[in-house]
């Protein structure tokens, strides 16, 4: 394969350069919570169920991280709400200009799920209403920046988690 210097990450097709901003993503999470004292390691593989792993050798805990990555004003999350847990996802922004820096949000699925779930209900009623019958297959959900927003730089979620 070729890389070339093209617009932000710079490779010849789409999908190698969302691989590589979802892989830069993980980093840097992983940067962000060594700064703060975390251990923490980045998984490799392309069937992965874990993105980052975070420890405490003090305590012994440890907890996975989801991390999505984006250069939009919005992430795709999967075809699914989250269902409600405690369990952290790593939202990152890479601004289309490269002089900007990163920004992180962390969210939990029960916060996530508090609000995809009912815009997705939504989605589905007016789908019956329109269509007349039940939607049916995978969908897409999508977390935008505005609804990101309240957990802009809570890493200390993942702090109390270990604790």
């Amino acid at each position: 394969m070729t890389i070339t210097v093209a617009e932000g990450i710079g490779v010849t097709n789409e999908q190698e350069r969302k691989n590589l901003i979802g892989v830069a993503g993980e980093f840097l999470v992983a940067g962000e919570l060594l700064r703060r004292g975390v251990h923490c390691s980045v998984t490799y593989g392309n069937a992965k169920k874990v993105d980052v792993v975070a420890f405490s050798q003090t305590t012994g805990r440890f907890i996975v991280l989801e991390v999505k990555t984006t250069s939009r004003r919005e992430w795709i999350i999967g075809s699914n709400v989250p269902e409600p847990s405690d369990k952290l996802w790593a939202f990152v922004f890479l601004p289309p200009e490269e002089s900007q820096p990163p920004q992180f949000f962390i969210l939990s699925a029960l916060e996530i799920n508090a609000f995809l779930g009912p815009q997705h209900e939504k989605y589905l009623q007016n789908f019956r209403i329109r269509n007349g019958r039940e939607f049916v297959g995978p969908g897409v959900q999508n977390v935008t920046l505005k609804q990101a927003e309240p957990g802009r730089g809570q890493w200390q979620k993942v702090l109390d988690k270990l604790s």
